[in-house]
């Protein structure tokens, strides 16, 4: 029976390693070229029908979420609703991060497959299946640092952020800040979609929460990155480890260079684990002073978007 299992995470790990690069590729390929190369002959857009915020939060989450539309654990969306409560500012949510289009894992091909993965989740049975998700979209995190095809990947996703940037009002040229907060994977592809949104003109700053990440160009373009670490998250540690960007000895890399010129802080979360109890996002688990893990992100998050309001524009 545990070969049988392991026959099988074996190969769907083999078939959805070969598929990865090729849904980003396939997508530049079809019409990813050409919206890309349309968003950015576009004209700038100053005016505005009705006033804007002072900055935009977009939030990527992490690598369990299946379509970003509607399946973000309701510990995150509570989180979510009191930063912007708390902030004045909206944090736009209901992106997929781990694909170049707008369909989730449940809009796709195989989409069957994934509903049936969910409702096992769902329900709580014992099985491996619910492990492909992390693996399929860890794989695509994967994809997205791979300097062979970090650019496509990012040209897509970054369009599905501009996307609901434009839905709420925001426009090219109106000079409101965008700060991406990205839990887990989700910090490699906010530092990528920084990348992009700063070559349409957009002031990008991240905040990460227990991010896995690379030397990512984004950190050429970010105004700052503020890391955010559980001292019981043994998940983030991926991102040191398997890049070597991330390495001291590289000392040219852009993650190097970022953390020399002062635009990265590095933050202790406290005794906090990277997901289920115990983690960032938990309503229940208390502080040493009192407050709830989610209490204690959320009044984090909310003091590092008002730094970020105080740090100036990169000349």
């Amino acid at each position: 029976m545990i070969g049988w299992i392991l026959g099988i995470l074996g190969g769907a790990l083999l078939v959805l390693a070969i598929l990865a690069p090729l849904e980003s590729l396939g997508w530049w390929w079809r019409r990813g070229e050409r919206s890309t190369i349309r968003l950015f002959a576009a004209p700038q857009q100053p005016a505005v029908d009705h006033a804007l915020p002072e900055r935009f939060v977009v939030y990527l989450s992490g690598v369990g979420v299946l379509d970003g539309h509607g399946d973000t654990p309701e510990e995150e969306r509570a989180c979510l609703a009191e930063i912007s409560r708390r902030a004045g500012v909206p944090v736009l949510d209901g992106i997929f991060p781990y694909a170049v289009h707008r369909h989730g894992l449940l809009q796709g091909t195989m989409a069957g497959f994934w509903r049936a993965v969910a409702r096992i989740r769902s329900e709580r049975r014992a099985s491996v299946l619910p492990f492909v998700i992390q693996l399929r979209n860890v794989l695509q995190v994967l994809v997205a640092a791979d300097p062979r095809y970090g650019a496509t990947y990012y040209a897509g996703l970054a369009q599905q952020v501009w996307t609901k940037l434009a839905a709420h009002g925001y426009r090219r040229g109106c000079g409101v800040p965008v700060t991406l907060l990205g839990y887990s994977g989700g910090a490699q592809m906010s530092l990528g979609v920084s990348w992009f949104l700063t070559l349409l003109g957009v002031r990008c700053s991240v905040i990460s929460i227990g991010g896995v990440y690379s030397d990512d160009p984004g950190f050429e373009h970010v105004e700052h990155f503020w890391d955010l670490r559980g001292g019981k998250d043994v998940i983030r540690l991926a991102g040191p480890l398997a890049f070597p960007g991330r390495w001291g000895v590289n000392v040219a890399s852009t993650w190097n260079r970022a953390r020399r010129a002062g635009r990265v802080t590095i933050l202790d979360a406290g005794p906090v684990a990277h997901d289920g109890p115990g983690s960032y996002f938990d309503l229940t688990t208390q502080a040493a002073d009192g407050r709830t893990h989610a209490e204690v992100l959320v009044a984090t998050v909310v003091g590092l978007l008002e730094d970020a309001s105080r740090v100036a524009p990169r000349g």
